[in-house]
């Protein structure tokens, strides 16, 4: 093992697991079954509107303390570095260290062209080698070793690799963090984040996954492994403003919990001090999501960007007094100061929302007043929006108001999944029926964050001074230590001699139609990464340009492994190019058994902008064929009805009735419709034939 005195290093012949450690469980448990968030015969809390009125002395005293410990005096390099696989993110990942730092992503068809196109880097490079695979079982010492390269001076970095299991600097700087990771290849963005913020990183063997419900027992078992760890570690982890404030956790882990009132945030549970009868935290947790490539993106987001621009969206009644507190102004007016360009919306409708969001949204940062279900939103006017009606979105961070949003947050149909999956990285809403005063103000959260609280303490409601502060339904998705940042308070880039020889993207001549399919995609590729970073906008490449070269490329000449990428890539600059009836166009291109996932979102979210300008327009003719892609596309019926709503009532003529009918049936008899949407066609035609007679 490799001796450095920066580091303490635990170790043992397994993954730290939760089974360590489970002593005094059952005297922890009575108490947590019997805990509510606030009891009637209590005095009710203020809700506040600013830290004056909360009052709550000992989290700003803990801010005092992050302001230091959350400090990072490393320079960002004016460069992106795209790497093959996870092996190779390591190998970049370890060229950081204690005074530079750059994005890394991996190659992908979708958040990496989003990442460059926010970060707008001077140069995207590729890392000169690409490293062999490695297994799941060996990849963790790679990431541990570094992921603490990462955070040292050259002099300082460990030559050989590291064992044991858990990674903590002993010195500073360092921040009040830790990562739990399960391993795999869930350890490769946990290592980015360890090293992005100078914190603890851990293999956390939790057999448990994403959609099992954990029992209380379950999850205090494992709420008093990390307690136990902190105290190994001899970590101060008594309050807040301690050695260790923020617990991260990144992978395939439960995020949900069984109480005798229903299910709670496993995230909100961890951090607390069991013993304590009021639940106070010592910790906030957040967590990332996704497969690898989504959970680098949040992560690379999460380091590198900041907002400039916010939209606020109220969906609620102004004239309805149970809203009362919960306004948007006072946000609007800090966020202003702060100097982000602000947009509210006080009239909240669905037509408003469309206009604000649609098709892409272009804002970083998006506070939301709503009220629904997993999928769908209620608005002011009576009218309701769904998931189909969240955008193709820039990086973004949001807070919304809403029952159930993360409800699963990693299912792309449901509206937290949606968000993140489109392009979110950071994300504040339920899991459960949590009530609306379980909420904090937006006038408290942004000046909360105004004043460089990191996302957890900004959002999340703590004991005694506010009535839902106990163990409770929300989520912080993303890096809880993420902070807002003013643009003029961001140090300019830098270069570094460690990037400047690697290979670089740059313009090239559009390849000519007889040249080789894979050739022509490969420089589609290349291009669209030149394309979204500074020097696209600099030599005028526009996407439609891009797209018009690929989508020549006859898919079927390709090898069958890379066709994905030529259809998810021209699905992409599609969207860019705002050129949606391509989008029905590629849809009929590709087989439905060879449509991926990635693919499939944005074809969906093309063919929704596309059937909005129809329905915008009262054009059934232009609204139908993107309407039937999205039900053909969409494996959920209980989003079916939402689509189908604002296009059956315009069937009112009988030359509309038989476009109408003819079109349920072409779906009908579309190769591989399953019998229950044929079932459901059947009943549309019979309605609407009842119609014509």
């Amino acid at each position: 093992m490799t001796s450095n005195p920066s580091l303490i290093q635990y170790e043992s012949s397994r993954p730290f697991g939760i089974r360590l450690f489970i002593t005094g469980l059952i005297l922890c448990l009575n108490s947590m079954l019997i805990a509510a968030p606030w009891q009637a015969t209590q005095r009710e809390p203020v809700i506040a509107q600013n830290l004056a009125e909360l009052g709550d002395s000992a989290l700003e005293i803990a801010q005092g303390s992050w302001a230091e410990s959350l400090k990072d005096s490393r320079k960002v390099v004016d460069t992106v570095c795209l790497v093959p696989n996870r092996e190779t993110f390591l190998e970049a990942l370890a060229t950081w260290d204690d005074s530079t730092y750059f994005p890394i992503l991996i190659d992908d068809t979708d958040l990496s062209i989003k990442f460059i196109r926010a970060f707008k880097p001077k140069n995207v490079v590729r890392f000169p080698s690409k490293a062999a695979p490695v297994s799941d079982e060996n990849i963790w010492p790679l990431a541990v070793t570094n992921a603490l390269r990462g955070m040292l001076s050259a002099n300082d970095k460990p030559k050989e690799l590291i064992k044991g299991n858990i990674l903590w600097l002993q010195k500073q700087p360092r921040s009040p963090g830790l990562v739990l990771t399960k391993g795999g290849s869930d350890t490769i963005a946990a290592a980015a984040l360890a090293a992005g913020r100078k914190q603890g990183l851990i293999l956390w063997a939790d057999p448990k996954k994403w959609a099992d419900l954990l029992t209380t027992e379950e999850a205090v078992a494992r709420i008093s492994g990390v307690e136990n760890l902190s105290k190994e570690l001899k970590v101060r982890a008594e309050g807040l403003g301690d050695d260790l404030d923020f617990l991260t956790l990144v992978g395939d882990m439960p995020y949900r919990y069984k109480t005798p009132d229903g299910e709670n945030s496993f995230d909100d549970l961890l951090g607390r001090k069991l013993e304590d009868p009021k639940r106070r935290r010592w910790a906030f947790t957040g967590r990332i999501t996704g497969d690898m490539k989504q959970q680098v993106y949040q992560v690379m987001c999460s380091l590198f960007l900041q907002p400039q621009s916010a939209t606020l969206f109220n969906g609620y009644d102004p004239t309805d007094k149970r809203f009362k507190g919960y306004q948007l102004a006072p946000a609007q007016t800090r966020l202003d100061a702060f100097g982000l360009n602000s947009i509210h919306v006080r009239d909240g409708s669905l037509g408003n929302w469309r206009k604000t969001f649609l098709p892409v949204n272009k804002a970083e940062l998006l506070m939301i007043n709503s009220s629904g279900n997993p999928t769908s939103f209620n608005l002011q006017s009576g009218s309701v929006g769904s998931t189909w009606d969240v955008p193709w979105t820039v990086p973004t961070r949001i807070h919304i108001i809403h029952s159930f949003s993360a409800a699963d947050a990693q299912d792309p149909y449901t509206l937290a999944g949606r968000w993140l999956a489109n392009g979110a990285y950071a994300y504040y809403g339920s899991m459960n029926e949590p009530y609306l005063q379980s909420f904090r103000t937006a006038s408290l959260i942004s000046e909360c964050l105004t004043k460089g609280y990191p996302w957890a303490a900004a959002t999340r409601q703590n004991p005694e001074k506010e009535m839902f502060g106990n163990p409770w339904r929300l989520m912080v998705v993303g890096d809880p230590m993420l902070k807002l940042i003013a643009q003029n308070q961001i140090p300019a880039r830098v270069s570094s001699e460690i990037v400047q020889n690697w290979p670089s993207f740059s313009l090239e001549a559009i390849p000519q139609d007889n040249e080789e399919p894979l050739a022509r995609l490969a420089w589609g590729v290349r291009q669209t990464i030149v394309w979204a970073s500074a020097k696209g906008e600099q030599e005028g490449l526009k996407a439609k340009d891009i797209v018009a070269v690929i989508r020549k490329i006859d898919r079927t000449k390709l090898p069958q492994g890379v066709r994905s990428i030529r259809d998810e890539l021209a699905a992409h600059l599609i969207l860019e190019a705002h050129q949606y009836e391509q989008s029905l166009e590629l849809a009929d291109e590709v087989p439905a058994s060879e449509r991926s996932m990635i693919f499939n979102r944005m074809i969906e979210s093309g063919a929704m902008a596309r059937y909005q300008q129809g329905l915008s327009k009262g054009d059934l003719e232009e609204a139908l064929p993107a309407w039937r892609v999205l039900v053909a596309n969409c494996p959920r019926s209980d989003l079916r009805e939402p689509l189908t709503a604002p296009i059956r009532p315009m069937a009112t003529t009988p030359v509309r009735r038989r476009i109408w009918i003819r079109t349920l049936e072409s779906l009908q008899s579309r190769p591989g419709t399953s019998q229950e949407l044929k079932d459901w066609t059947t009943k549309e035609i019979t309605d609407a034939e009842k119609a014509k007679n």
